[in-house]
């Protein structure tokens, strides 16, 4: 299933095919590629940015390649198939630690997996805008359920464990009170699926 989208999405989306293909022309197999909308495209064609039928399609299929969105779709396909963790890798390449805007012997070797949560927090919270005495104002809430929390934190621990054991929690410590990020710390003997 491909969702290009728009912007660089429809372009980055079309080579990604290309390159597809030829993986499977090499290793004989098939694809068959089905093609939604999602995005301004779909809200210029159907009303919504993630049309019933587009859901529809992707439901069917084996896997989606998502280009780009500018506004609308995408974290309500994160959503609908809770799409809750997204995995940021970096590890340098030897041939391009001499090109990096850092000393070879910073980058060398660094090899660093990110682990973001997708499907809570300020993107799904609710908003409004306001006006009281002091002017107009906006709000924008960041609601996050123990278990989604456990489950992220789990699934960083699993990666942890089966990379180099190190694990390192960031979070906006200035910002968010104790109470809101939760006192409790568990260990991955604590936390099961």
């Amino acid at each position: 299933m491909a969702l290009p989208g728009e912007g660089i999405g429809v372009e980055v989306v079309k080579s990604a095919l290309e390159v597809l293909q030829v993986v499977a022309n090499i290793n004989n197999f098939s694809v068959t590629i089905d093609y939604g909308l999602i995005g301004k495209p779909a809200q210029r064609e159907f009303g919504n940015y993630l049309p019933a039928n587009t859901l529809e399609l992707c439901e069917k299929a084996d896997s989606i390649l998502f280009g780009a969105v500018s506004k609308g779709g995408l974290l309500e396909l994160r959503q609908h198939f809770d799409f809750y963790i997204n995995l940021r890798p970096v590890k340098t390449t030897p041939s391009l630690v001499n090109k990096s805007s850092l000393k070879p012997e910073k980058v060398t070797g660094v090899d660093i997996l990110f682990i973001r949560e997708l499907v809570s927090g300020i993107y799904f919270g609710e908003s409004q805008r306001g006006c009281e005495r002091n002017g107009n104002y906006g709000y924008h809430t960041m609601n996050y359920y123990d278990w989604e929390i456990q489950r992220i934190a789990n699934f960083a621990l699993q990666q942890a464990q089966q990379r180099n054991k190190l694990l390192t929690v960031a979070h906006k410590e200035n910002a968010l009170p104790n109470k809101v990020i939760g006192q409790q710390i568990y260990t991955s003997n604590q936390m099961k699926h």
